[in-house]
């Protein structure tokens, strides 16, 4: 089919390697396709070149695949040929996204996301993280070594979308409970779109979200019981049996239930005696040292509230 370029009616042709980052597949998918004349495509010589019609053509053809715009299948939650269960974003959302690339892609706008291993974004990203507590910092450094980095550390991040999110979270769900589950998953999302800290979405890793979607087990609506009277008082013996200042701080933990870096940080000119109150004005919490010597420091800051 002939192409036409000139200034009156221009036509912005793809390369296949620009058509597979637009449709977030693998090159081999579209040149496997192409040597069958599976799916539309313009010949020009040797080269092999796609219009946007044709990649509309592609999206809206239905042909499955595992990753990217092309996971398609006629009704959600169904099978590939293989009898592969497919999750699946609704063909609307597939075509507005595609439209969306296709656009920028004329206008000139289009960037191209850059390629990085999981594990040395994830490693920079922690590096990164400044205005995070030190106790936070902790909690998201080992989630990222003991469970992200594992799983996803030796994959682009352009390689990770919802099918892979998905079979991750069905891994976890037989090692660890629904609240650390959550709580992963919720780190995850901060690392790759979150509006804080340099994300990967923000440094042009990634176009979109693919932990969006993604099934959840529901959280246990547990009801909590509180400790009876007769309870507290075993813990406040305990604690007083174990020495030192035990007694004290249970026994203000279970009356006026402060944190525990609240009631560290307390002073004697924090209690007004006279009207019986605890003023809380500040707590001490673990801050990252950068001197190279030490990786932790306990400084005094404000409490959280």
């Amino acid at each position: 089919m002939p192409v036409t370029t000139s200034p009156d009616n221009a036509v912005r042709l793809l390369t296949i390697t620009e058509a597979a980052e637009v449709l977030r597949i693998p090159i081999s998918w579209l040149y496997e396709r192409t040597r069958r004349n599976a799916i539309p495509y313009r010949r020009i010589g040797k080269y092999v070149r796609f219009t946007q019609d044709d990649l509309k053509q592609i999206i809206s053809s239905g042909e499955p695949a595992r990753d990217g715009l092309l996971r398609q299948i006629s009704n959600a939650g169904g099978q590939t040929e293989m009898g592969e269960r497919v999750c699946k974003p609704l063909p609307g959302a597939a075509t507005a996204e595609l439209n969306e690339i296709l656009g920028e892609i004329t206008h000139g706008s289009y960037v191209e996301p850059k390629a990085t291993k999981f594990e040395k974004f994830a490693e920079e990203w922690l590096e990164g993280r400044v205005a995070v507590r030190g106790s936070t910092l902790s909690s998201y450094g080992s989630i990222v070594r003991k469970r992200l980095i594992p799983h996803f550390g030796k994959m682009s991040l352009s390689e990770i979308g919802y099918d892979q999110v998905q079979n991750f979270v069905h891994e976890l769900t037989k090692e660890v409970s629904v609240k650390t589950l959550h709580n992963i998953i919720v780190c995850f999302r901060v690392m790759l779109v979150g509006k804080r800290g340099g994300s990967a979405l923000k440094r042009g890793f990634l176009r979109n979200d693919p932990t969006r979607g993604v099934e959840m087990p529901a959280m246990d609506e547990r009801q909590v019981v509180p400790p009876t009277k007769e309870e507290v008082w075993k813990l406040v013996d305990a604690g007083e049996e174990l020495g030192g200042f035990g007694r004290e701080m249970v026994f203000i933990d279970a009356f006026t239930r402060l944190r525990r870096n609240e009631i560290l940080a307390l002073q004697y000119t924090d209690i007004d005696w006279t009207n019986k109150e605890i003023v809380i004005n500040k707590a001490f919490s673990k801050t990252k040292m950068s001197d190279g010597i030490r990786k932790w420091e306990w400084q005094m800051v404000q409490p959280s509230r």
